[in-house]
């Protein structure tokens, strides 16, 4: 990873009209990387008791508990927010919204990484996580960079590598609260916000530029019915992250192809296509 992120201080893009960074400053990057990578590299070390946290409004009271990995998860996820911004500060086309625009699949990336992180036991494929964790959190932040240039040669298979690579973390996001049994008033807030940000950002990516609220909105609800209802049946966690995931992804395929003006043909084949191999994949390993 080191000669990777030396290498990426000496790659330049030249334009037609004048010349354009093309990749990321190296010294920021490594910093970004080393310090989210160093937080979680500290939690084999270091044992807090969970501390319960108890909420009550009005009629109801929620229970739960606050852990040492929980807190280094979200400390990581707000680092590589704030990070990606400073990041892109180096760009000539950068504008001051990068950080709603840019931020939020690096910090869901550093969530994400957590998830195993917590769980898995410290042994040598605890470290091959967190340094896999670490390669991919680094690419997610050379993509952003190179997305903000929505001209650029790079843009298209850019902006397709966070697309997938954003699906799968939630698809991961959706198999681990499902696994970890979070009840539903914690399920919904996590599940349905995320999702409603990875499709704005998504149709962002697909339409070249154009932030598209209202089908955003549209598809995270849908798919938080939908998350509630799949949250009582008696399906396997990868079951129910392969369910929601595959109708997010179909629903916002059709809404891109939509606003673009595709013919009926093309307009339903990736939709329809999409949908039905994930979940017949999901059916295929319900048992």
């Amino acid at each position: 990873m080191i000669f990777f992120l030396v290498g990426l201080d000496k790659v330049r893009y030249n334009g037609d009209m004048e010349d354009r960074q093309h990749l990321p400053d190296a010294n920021r990057l490594s910093v970004i990387s080393a310090v989210i990578l160093l937080a979680y590299a500290l939690i084999p070390f270091v044992k807090v008791p969970a501390q319960p946290i108890r909420l009550s409004l009005i009629w109801v009271q929620f229970d739960f508990n606050l852990n040492y990995g929980t807190l280094i998860s979200l400390l990581a996820a707000i680092l590589a927010g704030l990070g990606a911004d400073w990041l892109l500060q180096g760009h000539p086309d950068h504008d001051k919204n990068s950080l709603l625009r840019h931020g939020f699949v690096p910090a869901l990336t550093a969530w994400v990484i957590g998830v195993p992180l917590n769980t898995l036991e410290v042994q040598p494929a605890w470290w091959v996580v967190l340094a896999l964790g670490g390669v991919l959190l680094v690419l997610v932040l050379v993509a952003e960079y190179i997305v903000i240039d929505l001209s650029g040669v790079a843009y298209l298979p850019a902006s397709l590598g966070l697309t997938a690579v954003s699906f799968a973390l939630y698809l991961v996001l959706a198999i681990a609260l499902k696994a970890a049994n979070v009840r539903l008033f914690l399920l919904l807030p996590a599940l349905v916000p995320a999702l409603f940000l990875l499709v704005l950002r998504t149709l962002y990516l697909r339409s070249g530029g154009r932030w598209n609220w209202v089908w955003a909105l549209g598809i995270a609800l849908v798919v938080g019915q939908l998350a509630v209802g799949f949250h009582y049946l008696p399906i396997q966690p990868l079951t129910f992250g392969l369910l929601l995931v595959g109708t997010a992804y179909g629903l916002t395929t059709f809404a891109s192809g939509l606003e673009e003006g595709r013919e009926a043909g093309s307009l339903w084949f990736e939709p329809i296509f999409m949908l039905s191999m994930i979940w017949l994949l999901a059916w295929m390993i319900r048992g």
